[in-house]
């Protein structure tokens, strides 16, 4: 497994981890829309803020909210976390 996948494997569990923390649940799917599964905007600032926090990712709420979905949050946090070659 090369570094990068490696990186990219531990974001996302981390993601996951914070999202099911946040909206307090054991399961998520990456289509699941935040708002649908508990999640509200306080959360939704909360959740960035761990993330900011855990991952060292700054993800601004608005480009979360444009798309909110498990699958996007962890795709914007993997963009953010690379480091250009």
């Amino acid at each position: 497994m090369s570094n990068s996948s490696t990186n990219e494997s531990s974001i996302r569990k981390e993601v996951v981890e914070v999202w099911q923390d946040t909206v307090e649940t054991k399961s998520a799917g990456e289509s699941d829309n935040f708002f649908h599964v508990g999640g509200d905007s306080m959360r939704a600032i909360y959740m960035l803020v761990e993330l900011r926090a855990k991952l060292g990712v700054a993800i601004e709420v608005e480009e979360f909210l444009a798309c909110p979905t498990l699958g996007s949050l962890i795709l914007i946090a993997s963009k953010s976390s690379s480091v250009p070659d």
